[in-house]
């Protein structure tokens, strides 16, 4: 079973790991004077881990050489699982005994330094109790540097991370048709127990569209207006993690700001430039789904729904006493919008 670290049990997890080794393999010591067999040692672990030579090193530290035999041999399956923790499957062998552990860590250089201490225990043929197979996140590094402390044992949050992210998003609602855009975005995200917490900022703008009048005679001399949208937007998000994987809800708003120009000779209301702008806010709800395909990079889809608050008309203005009459409407955006995006995250720290 794997437990969640703290300070006093991840301490008291390395002793008792090592013990577990130890006694698993029966630590049977060899006469002074016999040969044993040099020490093999398999170290499957992904390129930005320790590399094998540097847990042989790390080994030869903790006993303060490098014995020219052991009765051990070792194998680490090192992989990186759920919530962005390491872990790594242990087997360990002499001639007469066999035994398999799991170890769990925030980092993958404390599996490496827990993985060098439990074969130099078991070199030196040294017992200590049973404990969780869980390794502690602040163990040194195999470069003699020490690795990053863990998370206060008073507090669940850990693995802060900075994201930035760039994706292609589709809008159907806002602008007269269908329109697609770019948007970037940048915030800071936490993982409390099983779950991702996040906090995003985004801007998005998209392509320029165009819309005829609503009017048979106005459309006919091609008369209505382009349209560009640009919005700002902040959404805080709570997912769930699974493996490399996580999925959940996101709540938010967003300030929409809409430039519109009459075409060809259209004059807007209150513009005799035929130009115009709206702005309004919108209330936003939707879902987010993640996959870290690399240590750094992530890919994320999202499909949102958004409310606007405010639903500005867009029309021509003809000559008339009566205004209402006279004015010829072009767009308004809908009482809901739908976007989808689809991009890159990276996530720094």
């Amino acid at each position: 079973m794997v437990h969640s670290p703290s300070h006093h049990r991840l301490v008291a997890g390395v002793i008792a790991i090592a013990g577990a080794g130890a006694v698993a393999i029966g630590t049977v010591a060899l006469p002074a004077h016999a040969q044993a067999a040099p020490i093999e040692l398999a170290w499957n672990a992904p390129e930005d881990c320790p590399t094998q030579d540097a847990v042989l090193n790390e080994i030869a530290r903790v006993l303060g050489h490098l014995p020219a035999g052991a009765p051990v041999q070792a194998r680490a399956e090192v992989t990186r699982g759920e919530g962005g923790r390491w872990q790594a499957q242990l087997a360990l062998a002499t001639q007469s005994a066999q035994s398999q552990r799991l170890l769990v860590a925030e980092s993958c250089e404390a599996i490496a330094s827990a993985t060098a201490l439990i074969v130099a225990v078991a070199i030196e043929g040294r017992a200590v109790p049973e404990s969780p197979q869980t390794v502690p996140s602040n163990a040194s590094r195999t470069d003699g540097r020490p690795a990053a402390p863990p998370p206060s044992p008073s507090s669940p949050w850990h693995n802060w991370q900075l994201l930035v992210g760039a994706s292609g998003i589709v809008d159907d609602g806002a602008m007269p048709s269908i329109a697609g855009g770019v948007e970037v975005a940048l915030g800071w995200a936490g993982v409390w127990r099983a779950w991702r917490v996040r906090v995003v900022a985004s801007a998005a703008a998209f392509a320029e569209q165009s819309k005829l009048a609503d009017r048979p005679q106005l459309a006919a001399k091609s008369e209505g207006g382009d349209f560009r949208l640009i919005d700002a937007s902040g959404r805080a998000c709570g997912s769930l993690v699974v493996g490399p994987f996580d999925f959940g809800p996101c709540v938010g708003s967003e300030v929409d700001s809409m430039d519109a120009r009459g075409t060809p000779s259209a004059t807007l209301p209150g513009h005799t430039s035929g130009q115009t702008s709206a702005q309004w806010v919108s209330l936003s709800g939707s879902a987010l789904a993640t996959w870290q395909f690399a240590r750094m990079l992530a890919l994320s889809a999202r499909v949102e729904g958004l409310v606007p608050l405010a639903h500005p008309r867009f029309v021509i203005a003809q000559p008339g006493e009566n205004r209402e009459a006279s004015q010829a409407f072009v767009h308004e955006p809908s009482a809901v919008a739908l976007r989808l995006s689809l991009g890159l995250e990276m996530r720094i720290f």
